[in-house]
């Protein structure tokens, strides 16, 4: 089946073979070839603000948690007292979040009613 086929080179594994090259050599025609950012979407920095506060606001959300759950465990159990302190701190770490949902709910709305 073969026998009439012509010669085949046979696959050497060359990358430590001397080619008379640099180590770093590029072609000239290499970033004339370049294409960058193909299929890069265009983004809006309101959008980009949004989908950033998002995140920041879920991560906010776990930092109140286990602050309020380590108030509760370390405070609550040794001093009678400290559920006023435990109230304040968790009013007072709550109200930038309610007012940053206000706001985001308020752009959102204003955003959908263009």
């Amino acid at each position: 089946m073969f026998e009439n086929s012509p010669p085949t080179k046979k696959w050497n594994y060359c990358l430590y073979n001397n080619r008379g090259l640099p180590d770093n050599y590029v072609d000239s025609d290499f970033l004339s070839e370049l294409k960058e950012n193909l299929f890069l979407p265009k983004l809006r920095a309101r959008d980009v603000i949004i989908a950033a506060g998002s995140i920041y606001q879920q991560l906010c959300w776990y930092v109140l948690f286990i602050s309020t759950l380590v108030q509760f465990v370390f405070v609550c159990n040794y001093l009678l007292l400290s559920t006023v302190r435990l109230d304040f701190s968790t009013v007072s770490q709550s109200l930038p979040f309610l007012v940053y949902n206000y706001w985001i709910c308020l752009v959102l709305v204003n955003e959908r009613g263009k």
